[in-house]
């Protein structure tokens, strides 16, 4: 059984422990939360699609269906968690912005033997990991690890591919996701560089962010300029066959002939085929859409089993 402590509590979170009750070889054991347990009792319900029923909070602990139940502390100084008294392993944590990686290393000294820092895009010292794209270069040695924000999950293989195939000179990526309107420009671009090194200088970016009703679909718009010329017949051929080969699992398409269920699908790329085309013989236009609910949380648990049963 591989056992994972949590520190703090966000949406991806409430997803990981969701997804978790579904893996009989993971067991959440212990949430870390520092503010009101009702609080925390009311965002695990607050999700109308992927619900989490907790029926009560006793003596320390939330059982959730009657039936799992997770060990709730309330501390603020990370040395004081009990990660070795509950022989948690893996702790993933949510504070991607105040702690350092010094602070990281906490979890270790508390007992734990990795940690996983989600939505890292400010750390540079700390090696980051995408189960499926670069999961080969991880190491036994490493006990602080981190995942990119969970667009990047999305525009990642895409890139890999793009640029394996045909080489790239250019690209413009719009970020399209659910929150308030609003548009700006941003460095994400930079992070991109750490997991491909070759795209340096290559990549400009902007975020919009849109109401979204269902808050978990979102969709990136690429537009790359390549190197070697193609048609949009060649571009599609080659999407399909990575996707199942290399990125099986990862990478998908839709179009009028093939439906996707985005709800319940856990892959991280969804290439539009039907609207998405080439602009010249060396530009392409590209949409893919991703569920960061289900395709983000489940490649984390994913990258946590690779770890247990691989390195």
């Amino acid at each position: 059984m591989i056992r994972i402590g949590i520190n703090g509590i966000n949406k991806i979170i409430i997803m990981i422990i969701y997804f978790s009750l579904k893996r009989k070889n993971i067991k959440i054991i212990n949430i870390n939360y520092l503010n009101n347990i009702n609080n925390l009792i009311k965002e695990l319900n607050n999700d109308n699609i992927y619900k989490l029923y907790i029926i009560k909070y006793n003596n320390k602990t939330i059982i959730i269906n009657n039936k799992y139940k997770i060990k709730i502390t309330n501390k603020k100084d990370i040395k004081k968690l009990k990660w070795k008294k509950y022989k948690i392993k893996y702790i993933i944590e949510t504070n991607n912005n105040s702690l350092l990686k010094k602070d990281l290393y906490k979890h270790i000294k508390a007992g734990a033997k990795k940690v996983i820092l989600l939505n890292n895009i400010k750390h540079k010292d700390i090696p980051i990991f995408i189960l499926g794209i670069n999961h080969n270069l991880l190491k036994k040695k490493y006990k602080i690890i981190s995942s990119p924000y969970y667009v990047f999950y999305c525009l990642i293989p895409i890139l890999k591919i793009i640029h394996r195939e045909f080489g790239i000179i250019k690209t413009f990526i719009t970020n399209i996701e659910e929150e308030d309107i609003k548009i700006n420009n941003n460095n994400n671009y930079k992070l991109i560089n750490n997991i491909i090194p070759e795209l340096k200088n290559k990549i400009k970016w902007i975020n919009i962010y849109i109401p979204n009703n269902n808050r978990s679909i979102n969709f990136i718009d690429l537009i790359i300029k390549i190197k070697k010329y193609t048609n949009y017949e060649n571009i599609k051929n080659i999407i399909k066959y990575y996707s199942k080969n290399e990125f099986s699992g990862i990478l998908g398409y839709f179009n009028k002939k093939k439906k996707i269920n985005f709800l319940y699908d856990s892959r991280i790329s969804i290439l539009d085929i039907k609207n998405s085309f080439m602009l010249d013989n060396n530009l392409i236009k590209i949409i893919s859409w991703y569920n960061y609910k289900i395709s983000y949380t489940n490649k984390i648990l994913d990258l946590i089993e690779y770890m247990e049963y691989n390195l």
